[in-house]
């Protein structure tokens, strides 16, 4: 039952995120002791979105999560992947140029050149793709490529 109202507040919280952000409003009003587990719960529902192949839900869901403050170690996980459901929708100039932004301090580089990899193959980029894959696993020779 908990889960049930957890999952239900989540929703109402990203669908009003999405009506102020259509109607031109900065912040959705959330209270700030509520940030921390609404960005917990996003960040959740975006993992299962993810790994579900809904990159447009999960898209969203890491933008919510993000501006109510993760801590770092998902933050570096919701903002490479956030990257890679941009490169799914075709918002491929958008997530390279966040790859790039997040490649100058990112601790989890081996995720940052394994999304660039992922957005090139999506342009059709195959030598450029191999390259950037090449250079994650550099620094990380177990790190999984991102597929559809």
């Amino acid at each position: 039952m908990l889960q049930e109202s957890s999952a239900f507040r989540l929703a109402v919280t990203c669908h009003l995120a999405i009506l102020y952000s259509a109607l031109g409003c900065n912040r959705v009003p959330v209270q700030s002791g509520n940030s921390r587990q609404l960005a917990i719960q996003a960040f959740e529902g975006a993992e299962t979105a993810f790994a579900a192949g809904n990159f447009a839900e999960a898209s969203k869901l890491f933008s919510t999560a993000i501006e109510h403050g993760l801590s770092s170690d998902s933050y570096g996980a919701a903002t490479v992947k956030r990257t890679v459901c941009w490169g799914a929708e075709g918002k491929h100039q958008e997530a390279l140029n966040e790859l790039t932004r997040l490649e100058a301090n990112a601790p989890n580089l081996d995720q940052v050149y394994a999304a660039r990899a992922y957005v090139l193959a999506k342009q059709g980029k195959a030598a450029e793709s191999r390259a950037a894959l090449a250079k994650a696993r550099q620094y990380n020779r177990t790190v999984q490529e991102f597929k559809d």
